[in-house]
């Protein structure tokens, strides 16, 4: 089953969920709060270890597309 990105506008929180795909878009409650948290689009989802400890990226406000590094617009 695929790994699914949810965010809490209550608690502006990023949850992650293992869900079948033909529940993708439904909404899942909140582990801080219990409220409806929409699903958000992402590509993908990456690990790597830093300094010892996992780290989801990306890391440090850069953002990644197709492995090259973006800046958000203004």
């Amino acid at each position: 089953m695929p790994l699914y990105e949810y965010h809490c506008k209550p608690c502006n929180g990023i949850f992650e969920s293992i869900r079948p795909m033909r529940e993708a878009s439904v909404a899942v409650p909140c582990p801080e709060c219990s409220r409806d948290a929409p699903r958000i689009m992402s590509s993908f989802n990456a690990f790597t270890f830093r300094d010892g400890y996992p780290r989801r990226l990306p890391d440090k406000g850069t953002f990644w597309h197709m492995g090259k590094e973006v800046k958000k617009r203004a």
